[in-house]
Order: structure tokens, then C-alpha cells, then sequence
């Protein structure tokens, strides 16, 4: 129906509107993050939480490929786009309009840049364009030594050591009290 296609449209625009958000500031700013690995030990309670995030999905998607439940996956990624654009990114604009250049705002678009390149290989097997051009505009245009499709790419796998779940628990319990 109609009203289906149009939540699919909003689900999908919400995260093209977080990978124009970064865009924006990045071509601005033009900050370093080839090669960025988080480390955890730097970052704010937000980032930390963002990349614990990431890496909890990276683990249901892993979970529920390999048991064939893709309808699943796409409702972990609904939840985690929504999470990404509602939460994350609303309480972390002011990081990016900082006037030059801080630890802070550094931090936040390589949280940022490492949470879209993994999301967009993450989602590349049911959202196949919007992931493209994501890691196109993201990776291929950086990095000329990366696989030239997000199609190409490895498939990622959750980086245990970056799940904090008390983080995760705790953040969760707030997202439901801010609702």
C-alpha cells in the first residue's frame, strides 16, 4: 500500500539525512579519518555508546543472516537508523559547529564516519543503492586502494571488545524514559 511505501521512504530518508548531515560538516571541516579505528578509552559516554551500538547490530545481522530471519534484520536496522538520527545525532550537532578544530568535535564525526562506512556494509544486502553511494562518497572517495563496491567488501563482523552491554542496558532504559 501507499502508506508502507511512504514508512520505507522516511526510514530510508532518515538515514540519507544523517549521511548528508556528516557530508555537510565533513566537506567543511575536512577532518582525517581514513583508516579510523574507535578507541572507546577517548570518547564520550555518546560515542562510546554509539560504536557499542554498531557493534551489537554488526552481532543480530550476524545472528539472523545465518538463520535466514532477514525480516529481523531490517527491524534492527529501523531501530538502530531511528536511534542513529533521533538520538545520536540530535544530542551531538553542537560537536560539529564548534569553530575549528577540537578533540571533541574530531571525535565526533570519526565516531560518526565509522558508525555510516559499518552501517552501510551492514545494510548493503537488503539496501543496496543508498549503501552504495554511502560508501562510495564515504570510502571510494578517499581511499583509492578500497574494493571499489560496498558489494565488494567484507561482510562486518561485531568487534566484541567495543560492546559495553551495562552501556547498552542503561542507554536503552534512558531512550525509553525520553520517549
Amino acid at each position: 500500500s501507499y502508506d508502507s511505501t511512504d514508512e520505507v521512504r522516511r526510514r530510508l530518508l532518515s538515514l540519507w539525512n544523517v549521511f548528508v548531515f556528516f557530508n555537510t560538516y565533513a566537506v567543511i571541516d575536512n577532518p582525517n579519518l581514513q583508516g579510523y579505528k574507535p578507541n572507546v578509552d577517548s570518547l564520550t559516554i555518546t560515542d562510546k555508546w554509539l560504536i557499542t551500538r554498531t557493534n551489537e547490530f554488526a552481532k543480530i545481522a550476524e545472528k539472523n543472516y545465518e538463520a535466514v530471519k532477514t525480516c529481523e534484520v531490517i527491524a534492527e536496522f529501523e531501530k538502530f537508523v531511528d536511534e542513529l538520527s533521533n538520538w545520536y545525532v540530535r544530542r551531538s550537532r553542537e560537536r560539529f559547529w564548534v569553530h575549528g578544530e577540537t578533540d571533541d568535535k574530531t571525535a565526533a564525526f570519526a565516531t560518526l564516519y565509522y558508525v555510516l562506512v559499518e552501517l552501510s556494509k551492514l545494510a548493503a544486502p537488503f539496501v543496496p543503492s543508498i549503501t552504495e553511494q554511502i560508501y562510495q562518497n564515504l570510502v571510494c572517495s578517499v581511499d583509492k586502494n578500497a574494493p571499489i563496491s560496498v558489494h565488494l567488501c567484507d561482510y562486518p563482523v561485531a568487534d566484541k571488545k567495543l560492546i559495553d552491554e551495562e552501556l547498552n542496558l542503561g542507554m536503552e532504559t534512558v531512550l525509553q524514559i525520553s520517549n
